[in-house]
């Protein structure tokens, strides 16, 4: 998806490399698009401060960014090369029907959960408020005057303005899922290590 891409390149971007190569592409993978997400979380509730985040204007930003990043030669070089180790790794003859079925099948369920009507009390009190007054303003001074939930300033908030917040759940419980699933698949190995066996319990 366009927000998996965006992340990945932020992330890989300013996730260091060094002293990675006996890690995991997939956890490499997994820790570019969550550092990604949360750095454009956070760029988009310091840009509140000063300009309203309309929806369109937040998306378009966003790819900008991630397009310009990718240009350059040193993310370009990450990207490819951990692309490359992903592909040798899991999407190899043997191991291309089990990778696809641990994307697609928890990609379907989540799916159709994130789809039903939202029924969360705070969602209903100041979280769809909070989202429309930073699309209209950004952040207001004074909200909090109306009600003190309003003066909560989240940067998920800030991120649901250019995307569904039924989106924006999926997409993090997905990626936490496929990781959750990816980790279960890894203890069957020869060769288990502590970071697997910590990553699943966690």
């Amino acid at each position: 998806t366009v927000l998996t891409a965006i992340c990945l390149v932020i992330g890989v971007a300013v996730v260091p490399t060094r002293g990675a190569a006996g890690v995991d592409p997939f956890d490499r993978l997994v820790v570019s698009v969550w550092v990604g997400l949360l750095l454009s979380a956070l760029a988009l509730l310091t840009v509140a401060l000063l300009f309203p985040l309309h929806p369109g204007k937040v998306l378009t930003g966003l790819t900008l960014g991630g397009v310009v990043l990718s240009l350059t030669g040193r993310v370009r070089d990450r990207v490819g090369s951990l692309l490359a180790q992903l592909r040798n790794e899991y999407w190899s003859e043997g191991g291309r029907l089990t990778s696809g079925l641990i994307i697609l099948l928890p990609a379907i369920l989540i799916g159709i959960y994130c789809s039903r009507e939202i029924t969360y009390f705070d969602t209903g009190l100041y979280h769809y408020q909070m989202v429309a007054l930073l699309q209209e303003y950004g952040i207001l001074k004074g909200a909090a005057q109306i009600h003190d939930r309003f003066g909560f300033s989240s940067s998920w908030f800030a991120l649901a303005t250019g995307f569904r917040a039924q989106t924006l759940s999926g997409f993090a419980v997905l990626l936490s899922a496929i990781h959750l699933l990816v980790l279960l698949r890894r203890l069957h190995r020869t060769v288990v290590t502590t970071s697997d066996r910590s990553g699943a319990a966690i």
